[in-house]
Order: structure tokens, then sequence, then C-alpha cells
């Protein structure tokens, strides 16, 4: 079995603006590091995004910079750096640097392709095409799970990378879910696929909620924001199996 490589310091997606999808310098590297240890992205890969993502990436412009000059592609000069970090759409990144970029969402933005993640599947010539798969914080706001966890799968060629960032505990006001890590890993083994990396990040604070959706809270309740990151790799062309969580007798 291979060793799951567990990451350590700080972790992205802890400091986007709440309600917006993107990528943060943590985010960048973290995709160049992969490149680098896993033999992902080679030239000219294609590369899914699950909802169109911004660069929250103005308290550290270089990031962007660093991503470039890794996939041998001419860095921004400072002006259009600035530009670009704070709130350019990532396909722009991923488009300079050399890859074939495409996001779905049910927003027609550049790069995009219609699609609504509770009742669309994905269409046939994008199926097995994608080296990497970011599911950068965007499942918890779909009902339909299971159609698209489907649609990633579908999109990931094999021997592609699947990433998901998506929120564990707290954070009450983002989405319509939270995750328990098991998902993931049962998804991993039901599946067949690879587990690269997984990691938490927790806040270093509790947050007091005193309501949650207009709801009263019986007594001072307290919770850390914390985020479940998993990153694996696809080994077969087989169709998605719906992963269950089995309670072993004891």
């Amino acid at each position: 079995m291979a060793r799951v490589f567990r990451m350590e310091g700080k972790v992205p997606f802890a400091h986007i603006p709440k309600g917006l999808m993107g990528f943060n310098p943590g985010t960048l590297d973290l995709v160049v590091s992969w490149a680098k240890r896993f033999g992902a992205l080679p030239p000219g890969s294609s590369v899914l995004d699950i909802g169109t993502s911004q660069l929250f990436c103005e308290d550290d412009p270089a990031s962007l910079n660093r991503f470039l000059v890794h996939f041998g592609a001419v860095p921004y000069e400072n002006a259009d750096l600035a530009q670009m970090a704070k709130g350019g759409f990532a396909g722009r990144l991923f488009q300079r640097a050399g890859f074939h970029y495409r996001a779905v969402d049910i927003t027609p933005h550049p790069q995009t392709l219609r699609i609504d993640l509770n009742v669309t599947g994905l269409p046939f010539w994008h199926r097995r095409r994608y080296a990497l798969v970011m599911n950068c914080g965007t499942t918890e706001h779909v009902l339909n799970q299971l159609n698209a966890f489907q649609l990633i799968h579908d999109a990931t060629a094999v021997g592609g990378l699947m990433y998901h960032g998506v929120p564990m505990a707290g954070d009450f006001s983002h989405g319509f879910l939270s995750y328990h890590p098991k998902v993931f890993t049962r998804m991993q083994e039901t599946n067949g696929y690879e587990m690269l990396a997984r990691w938490i990040w927790a806040a270093d604070e509790r947050q007091s909620y005193q309501e949650v959706e207009l709801a009263d809270v019986s007594r001072r309740f307290e919770a850390q924001d914390a985020w479940a990151h998993f990153l694996m790799r696809r080994k077969s062309k087989a169709p998605f199996k719906t992963p269950t969580d089995l309670v072993e007798s004891g």
C-alpha cells in the first residue's frame, strides 16, 4: 500500500471570503507540489474546476508567478499581477500556464460548462478527460451528492487526480452540508482510488454560535471551524460506485 502524504503547516481555504469559491496562495503552491511529487499535470493537461474559481492572492501576489514559472510560462508584469491576484478568474491563470481549463457551474462564467450539479450529468466527450479535478468548496452547496461525486469521477482520467477541500465542522452559514472524513475514505475504498494525501485544517479558536439559521440554542454553543482535505487518484475505467456506511457487528 502506498504511503499517504499528510500535509503540514498552513492549509488552503482557511481565509477565503465566505460565499466565494477560489484559490489562495496555498492552493496554487499545493498544485505545484502535486505536479512534483506525484508526476501529475504534464504539459497540456486538462483541468476541471467544480464551481468557477477566483484568485484570492492579494496577500501573496507572487504565488501566481511561482505557479507560472514552475510550468514554464511567462510571469505577469506587476500591474497585471496585482489585478489578477485580487479576484481574477483562476481559469485565466491555468490557461496561461499551458493547461486546458474548464469549470462546471450554473452561472455562465468564462471557460465554464453550464451544469447544475443537482441534476445534470457530464457530457460524454468530457468523460475521463481531466488530469486534475478540483472541488474547492463547491459540493457542500449541492443537495444531490450522488450526482456531484459521480460527475467528478466521470470527469477524471484514469491516473488523474481528484482534490476535495470541504467543510467538516462549524462554519454553519457555509453551504448545506458538512462532511465526515469517512465519506471520502469509503468513497476511495469502494471505487479503488489511491489515497495520496489527507489532512484537516482547524481554526485556532472556537466560534460562539448564539443561533443557527434563526434557531435558538439551548445553551452556549461553541465549535471550531474545520475543513477536511483529500487528494485521490483514479485507477480504473470502472463506473462510479456509491459507498455505503457499513457498521460492523460487535
